[in-house]
């Protein structure tokens, strides 16, 4: 199973270093890939962190965090969707 990781810094003091350890710590819920996403605010910063199991779609294009086309959207997540040829 996958794992997400989440910092809101408010005082816009921190780096991804934080995110990088807290991927490393749960490293063993998802081995095949690890990512991380920042964002800056004018008040705040927001981090992203994703390792990810390969189970269903073993593509690359599915790694996290996902970003839109247009680059505002962000998507960390957890789960298998099992319908997908149905939902497809």
């Amino acid at each position: 199973m996958c794992g997400i990781n989440f910092i809101l810094d408010k005082q816009q003091r921190l780096d991804l270093s934080p995110i990088l350890r807290m991927n490393e710590a749960i490293q063993h819920r998802g081995r095949d890939y690890s990512g991380t996403y920042q964002v800056q605010g004018q008040a705040r910063s927001l981090f992203f962190g994703h390792n990810r199991l390969k189970i269903i779609d073993l593509a690359d294009t599915a790694n996290q965090p996902m970003r839109s086309p247009c680059g505002r959207y962000v998507l960390v997540f957890n789960g298998e969707i099992y319908n997908y040829k149905s939902l497809k």
